[in-house]
């Protein structure tokens, strides 16, 4: 037999794993990891609702953010299983 795996996919399943585990977890224990520079992300200015209405889930799991403006999303930490 041989088996391929896609290294890249295999450790974006891990991560996911992990914070899966820790938003079932209540996230009580994890630490999260502040950026040096905060990374912005953008948005279509139609999902702003959506999104604010998910940023206590995105801080349940580790994350720090925060709506920048009309079509960003700042984040300022990660959660520590999320890596470099």
């Amino acid at each position: 037999e041989l088996a391929l795996i896609d290294q890249h996919a295999a450790h974006e399943r891990i991560r996911f794993e992990k914070l899966k585990k820790r938003a079932s977890d209540r996230a009580e224990n994890g630490y999260s990891q502040s950026l040096l520079i905060p990374e912005a992300v953008a948005f279509l200015s139609e999902n702003r609702i959506r999104l604010e209405q998910r940023l206590p889930v995105l801080e349940k799991i580790g994350f720090e953010a925060e709506i920048f403006g009309d079509d960003k999303l700042l984040f300022r930490s990660v959660p520590s299983e999320w890596g470099n």
